[in-house]
């Protein structure tokens, strides 16, 4: 799917896995036992895609190649909701956090599927929400002794007792009900939210109780992304505008755009594509990714347009400080570029799309990034390539 706007027609979604089970000579209910070697860090799934690399990585071995063929589901857990289910649960001292796309939160015993709490929106917030919610956010304090597990919903922003699920604080922030749930990240004590279509940005102060508006609200900006993914990077709040082909570099502590970024704190992306196409099917709605002091952006292309004019979806990097652009990899190799002849009667000139829309995946100390590329346009007819 080019566009990763969802999966269409599918209507009931079951969440199924967290842990499952090797067959043979094991027991009537098989759960797997930890590797005692593997580190608890390593052992958990704290941080939504795995962690700030987005590498959705572990180096858990029990689970390998060698029996890899032989696992079968352990257990599924229905979430009851009739809407797209996009989310990349964590894992936190055996339990796993999953939102569902109404914004409940449920804790699963993660080798048994047991529902150990339920928070609903709906009955002890301020509504259910609606279509999608992709993850939750994590946050432990250096001594050990302050957990949050924070979501948004309707304009709130929620932090929930990990262990039972009650409401400890809430904040308001994001004006807007729409159908995406404000994208939310935690570092050095501030949860940082951004999303509505009002295009809002806040940071709050983590701790406290109740309504933490008056008291625990750092700054509000009129910057943000109606499904924008932000990062953190060298102190600053980095995330793309889903619809403007912008990018925007936020100081983390004031809230205020980065001047020295881009143009007065903004970057255009639409200046590094080729003219003449409809860039209005572009988007930026996936989380981008920081590698060697360097932004990495992908893209999201409508699938559905009646004519084959996409924009190309080449990958581009960012300098994170400056917002210089640094390099362009053609996933449409262009004239003179290796591959260029494989894309037969010129096609390569028309052709678009071939747009990495999902999560991407580094390594920082090969300096490495890792792309999953879409297919070409049109995505449903390829008579024409």
């Amino acid at each position: 799917m080019a566009g990763g706007v969802g999966w269409w027609g599918v209507r009931y979604f079951l969440l199924m896995i967290a842990v499952l089970a090797l067959v043979g000579g094991c027991c009537s209910t098989p759960k797997i036992i930890p590797n005692k070697a593997d580190a608890k860090e390593d052992a958990d799934w704290r941080v939504y895609l795995g962690g700030k690399e987005r590498n959705l990585y572990s180096s858990l071995k029990q689970i390998n190649r060698d029996n890899v063929a032989k696992l079968e589901v352990a257990w599924t857990f229905e979430t009851g909701d009739k809407a797209e289910y996009q989310a990349n649960n964590l894992i936190v001292d055996g339990l796993l956090y999953t939102p569902t796309p109404t914004r409940k939160v449920v804790a699963l015993d993660a080798a048994t599927g047991e529902v150990r709490w339920t928070w609903d929106p709906a009955k002890d917030g301020p509504g259910a929400g609606r279509a999608r919610q992709r993850g939750l956010v994590y946050w432990e304090n250096e001594e050990g002794g302050e957990r949050r597990l924070l979501t948004g919903v309707a304009g709130m922003l929620f932090a929930l007792d990990p262990a039972t699920g009650k409401e400890l604080w809430t904040c308001q922030g994001i004006p807007d009900r729409g159908y995406v749930c404000p994208s939310v990240v935690a570092e050095a004590g501030v949860v940082y939210a951004i999303g509505g279509r009002q295009n809002t940005a806040l940071a709050i102060k983590l701790g406290g109780r109740g309504d933490v508006t008056a008291s625990h609200l750092l700054w509000k900006a009129n910057r943000g992304s109606n499904v924008s993914s932000p990062v953190i990077a060298a102190g600053h709040l980095h995330w793309f505008h889903e619809r403007r082909g912008t990018a925007y570099c936020l100081d983390a502590k004031t809230g205020k755009l980065d001047l020295e970024f881009g143009v007065q704190g903004v970057v255009d992306l639409d200046e590094s594509l080729p003219p003449g196409r409809i860039n209005r099917n572009i988007s930026h709605s996936a989380p981008v990714i920081v590698v060697a002091d360097t932004i990495v952006v992908g893209s999201a292309i409508n699938d559905f347009p009646l004519r084959n004019n996409s924009p190309p979806g080449h990958i581009r990097g960012y300098d994170v400080l400056s917002g210089r652009l640094n390099w362009i990899f053609y996933s449409i190799p262009q004239q003179g570029q290796a591959h260029n002849e494989t894309w037969e009667n010129d096609s390569w000139r028309a052709a678009g799309a071939t747009n990495v829309w999902t999560p991407m995946s580094a390594d920082d100390e090969l300096g490495l990034v890792y792309l999953p590329v879409g297919t070409p346009s049109h995505n449903w007819y390829g008579g024409h390539r």
